[in-house]
């Protein structure tokens, strides 16, 4: 799963995640975080400079997960050229295999993430602690999907008691253990969707009772239905 960068150049249209519509002008610079189910539209031609990523950092979170990133800017006349120079080099460097060639893509790529990064992110700060804090727990939900480890075991990996654990770990994460886990397991659902899997496959494989149980927890967690998910329903490439 990677995360998505729309730059809008000329056109009108829309890109719908996370509960909200936003509106595509020209000027306009998009994030997608990476897992999020969404869909779009236009009226009319719409022409997209994009770029998609994934940025794992030592702590095991990808970048778009550890910071609270703004997800839309409308760029000014100095930003519209230093966003088209940056895609552009991007572009330009993709085919170079040197370690100078991946360095400058590096940097050129967390140039274009500044335009989202907010002025103050005490959020970030709360993940990246959380995610030092509770490494071996994060490792443990994501190499058990099928399974998921109880709150007991990890609270236990974590030698804190239930109810300490939960509450620190809700404060970093935003979300019960619980929920965060469920939240990695539809995302997986997602994928194995997009990529054509039937639902009954997907729910033996990652743990569910049966198709109509993960139908139900992927409406609960994303409020559209699996079959919203299907290929040709979803954004793949602009």
């Amino acid at each position: 799963s990677f995360n998505r960068i729309y730059f809008i150049e000329s056109g009108a249209g829309f890109i719908e995640h996370g509960g909200r519509v936003r509106q595509l002008v020209p000027g306009g610079l998009h994030l997608i975080p990476a897992g999020a189910l969404f869909r779009h539209g236009c009226s009319k031609h719409v022409a997209i400079r994009w770029l998609h990523f994934s940025a794992p950092t030592e702590l095991g979170l990808d970048i778009a997960q550890t910071m609270n990133f703004v997800l839309d800017k409308q760029l000014n006349s100095p930003e519209l050229e230093q966003a088209s120079r940056l895609l552009a080099k991007i572009a330009s460097l993709m085919s170079a295999k040197s370690p100078g060639a991946a360095l400058n893509r590096l940097s050129a790529l967390l140039e274009l993430l500044a335009f989202f990064a907010p002025e103050s992110d005490a959020l970030a700060t709360l993940r990246i602690d959380g995610a030092k804090r509770f490494k071996k727990v994060l490792e443990m939900m994501d190499s058990n999907l099928a399974k998921p480890p109880s709150v007991a075991e990890l609270a236990k990996a974590s030698e804190l008691a239930e109810a300490s654990f939960s509450r620190l770990f809700k404060k970093h994460f935003g979300s019960s253990p619980a929920h965060y886990i469920m939240q990695k397991r539809i995302a997986a659902a997602m994928k194995l969707i997009q990529d054509g899997r039937k639902l009954n496959d997907i729910a033996g494989e990652l743990g569910f009772t049966d198709a109509f149980h993960l139908s139900k927890s992927f409406k609960n967690i994303t409020g559209k239905r699996p079959s919203a998910c299907k290929p040709g329903r979803m954004l793949q490439t602009p």
